[in-house]
């Protein structure tokens, strides 16, 4: 639509061409304005104009991969962790344990013994040793490890005090290959080896979910990755 160019101060909207007029005294919404015969008049065309969003580096969970990990542009395509039975022994641990701890404290404090009370805070510690070593750290190393792809690389971090973190970028990514048991192909997991021509050499993702989709996936990026780093030298 045609507007005076005065009309659209103010607005966010974004200039898509201009018509110099002159105005002609006969016209009545040209004496409303103001304008007198032989004035020039500019018109222009306006269309809306959204600003693109600012950059944000936030966290997407708890333990989730860091944005500020990521170059500008770079966008994330798949973020997991290896495969959830990882996470059933630490649960099951937790039940077995809590439910001894407690029958053994339980019957312990019913003990017509003086010294009761240093064999209930024995068994206490215990309890809460076991549940530490057998469970918590096991889920935290779970929940921790993740594995990131990306339109322009594949990373690999695992640890919450003490990380280790690799990289590989998908222009050298040179085969990707994995290997299934009957009962992870009953699953859906498996364990995926990614061989590069930089200096990492190869990446062992073990129990990766869904690994032949993530395979599949892996290659179409890479593939799109070449695809475009030659079209920008065509264009240079």
């Amino acid at each position: 639509m045609w507007t005076p160019a005065s009309s659209s101060a103010g607005t966010r909207r974004r200039t898509a061409g201009c018509l110099r007029v002159r105005a002609r005294a006969s016209l009545g919404t040209a004496r409303n304005r103001g304008e007198r015969a032989g004035d020039e008049v500019l018109y222009c065309a306006f269309e809306q104009f959204t600003p693109p969003p600012p950059v944000s580096h936030s966290w997407r969970s708890a333990v989730g991969y860091p944005d500020d990990q990521l170059a500008r542009g770079e966008v994330v395509k798949l973020h997991t962790h290896p495969h959830w039975k990882e996470g059933v022994a630490p649960i099951l641990w937790f039940v077995v344990f809590l439910a001894i701890g407690a029958i053994a404290i339980t019957y312990t404090t019913q003990l017509d013994w003086d010294g009761k009370i240093w064999l209930v805070l024995a068994e206490v510690v215990i309890t809460l040793a076991l549940l530490v070593w057998l469970s918590v750290i096991p889920w935290i190393r779970w929940r921790s490890t993740h594995y990131v792809i990306t339109d322009q690389r594949i990373m690999w971090r695992e640890g919450l005090v003490t990380r280790e973190s690799r990289h590989i970028p998908l222009a050298r990514v040179n085969t990707v290959s994995y290997t299934q048991n009957v009962w992870e192909r009953i699953f859906g997991f498996g364990d995926m080896n990614i061989d590069s021509a930089s200096d990492d050499g190869e990446i062992n993702l073990v129990d990766v979910p869904r690994v032949d989709k993530t395979k599949a996936l892996l290659y179409q990026l890479a593939e799109d990755d070449r695809a475009r780093r030659a079209g920008e030298g065509d264009g240079a």
